[in-house]
């Protein structure tokens, strides 16, 4: 059996979630035992460990009659690439959703109309999260056939082993991403601000860069307040300061999925994170190690980095976490749920 992965990929310039996807899953599939081939529109894209193809739309006809795969899936807009006749079948992947406060009312509804427009050649809609479906169902009218929660990468199990050595800084709490309200760090602050009024011993480390960064330090420094910014880390610095903090929290209402979750799991953190979100769906099951708060509230959020900084080591079987969030086990449920169809 061979699956097509028709989307982005992992280039010089550009590294984002749906290429490490596309990638992870396609070798998701190789370890079940199928092909796998990655197709992509982008003209820089370089060799890959699974055998890439650059095409036009022009070119997609006789690479597919050539290829002869049994499924394709597509994500993005890079389903435009399909020719009218296939016959494979056809998984379009919903990695989210056109927020209209972050891309703007014309653009979101553009956006959702065109990615209505792709589906329609399509056999099924995949999602990310029920949160994912939901979203893109009652807003958009795009109704998700199934749902597959994602894995972290085989590159990131690799090397957060290789850090299993690396102690936790005591009443450590760690917040990556962009420095925007967007993103609730100012929300963040004023919550750390209550802690160190009431004397809860912490100190809160901050990855990332933006323009919320000189308010940040203004006011960590006219609060005395133990915030240490560490600028932006690459992905092999991330897995260190997650195996060396205690808390990991991060603040977005409406995250598709969060892979940051899983990942912080997986390296023995505890976890501070929204009541609303596709990450609840399955922070659910480790809840003795994780805080749900308002992140509207900073109160709220005080409560849950207290709740817990002093609850103890993490109760989650880090085991438990590789087996369930990997790319293969994403790939064997797609296999399964395709032949029951």
């Amino acid at each position: 059996m061979k699956v097509c992965l028709l989307g982005p990929v992992v280039t010089s310039s550009y590294y984002g979630g749906v290429a490490v996807f596309d990638e992870e899953l396609a070798q998701g599939f190789v370890d079940n035992g199928w092909e796998a081939v990655l197709v992509t529109s982008q003209k820089d894209a370089v060799k890959k460990d699974i055998p890439l193809f650059i095409a036009t739309k022009s070119e997609m006809s006789e690479f597919l009659n050539k290829e002869n795969p049994d499924l394709i899936i597509a994500s993005l807009a890079y389903a435009r690439l399909l020719p009218r006749k296939n016959l494979a079948k056809v998984a379009y992947f919903l990695h989210g959703f056109f927020l209209q406060s972050y891309y703007g009312p014309l653009k979101s509804i553009l956006a959702s109309t065109y990615q209505k427009w792709l589906i329609r050649r399509c056999d099924y809609v995949f999602a990310n999260s029920y949160f994912t479906a939901m979203i893109n169902k009652e807003f958009f009218g795009i109704k998700a056939d199934e749902v597959f929660q994602l894995g972290v990468s085989n590159e990131f199990l690799r090397n957060s082993e290789n850090c299993d050595e690396i102690a936790k800084i005591p009443n450590s709490i760690i917040f990556a991403g962009r420095l925007v309200k967007a993103k609730g760090v100012e929300a963040l602050i004023k919550a750390v601000r209550f802690l160190h009024k009431e004397g809860v011993p912490h100190t809160l480390y901050i990855a990332g860069d933006g323009p919320e960064r000189e308010y940040i330090e203004r006011f960590a420094k006219e609060n005395s307040l133990n915030i240490i910014l560490l600028g932006r880390l690459d992905s092999g610095e991330m897995i260190k300061w997650y195996k060396k903090t205690e808390v990991f929290v991060s603040l977005n209402p409406s995250e598709p999925f969060g892979i940051v979750f899983p990942e912080a799991l997986i390296c023995g953190c505890k976890i501070v994170c929204p009541l609303t979100g596709g990450q609840v769906e399955y922070l659910m099951d480790y809840k003795e190690s994780v805080s749900f708060v308002n992140e509207n509230d900073e109160k709220s959020i005080a409560y849950g980095l207290k709740k817990m900084l002093q609850s103890g080591n993490s109760t989650v079987s880090i085991e438990n976490c590789k087996a369930r969030f990997n790319y293969k086990r994403v790939a064997l449920e797609m296999i399964k749920y395709i032949g029951e169809k």
